[in-house]
């Protein structure tokens, strides 16, 4: 038996938060059998009363087989963990934290940039 799922999920982006249209498409094929020899053969399918439930299986492999991670488009940026910007439409509006450590070398480079 093959079982064939085309649709388009509504998603949202794991990185950005933008919602998109995400085409997903799979392909299974399963055996059918009365009785299983094989226990650990997962392409066998156990027919209960001589009928297979198509929604049941159709739900499981739907969500076993989910992406783990949606993404608006393979380059997406995401939002900036400071100012909450979304970095693939705007620039960050965050002033750049000078570290502690370099702090007086950063107040040397501003003077000689103020001469």
């Amino acid at each position: 038996m093959e079982l064939a799922l085309d649709t388009t999920l509504a998603a949202v982006c794991d990185r950005c938060g933008e919602v998109f249209d995400k085409p997903f498409h799979l392909d299974c094929e399963y055996l059918l059998a009365t009785e299983l020899e094989d226990e650990e053969n997962d392409e066998i399918l156990l027919l209960e009363d001589g009928t297979v439930d198509l929604g049941e299986l159709s739900r499981e492999v739907f969500i076993l087989n989910m992406p783990t991670k949606l993404l608006c488009r393979e380059d997406c940026r995401g939002l900036c963990p400071g100012c909450g910007v979304n970095l693939n439409y705007e620039v960050c509006r965050c002033k750049k934290e000078v570290d502690p450590r370099l702090a007086k070398l950063a107040q040397l480079l501003d003077r000689s940039e103020n001469k």
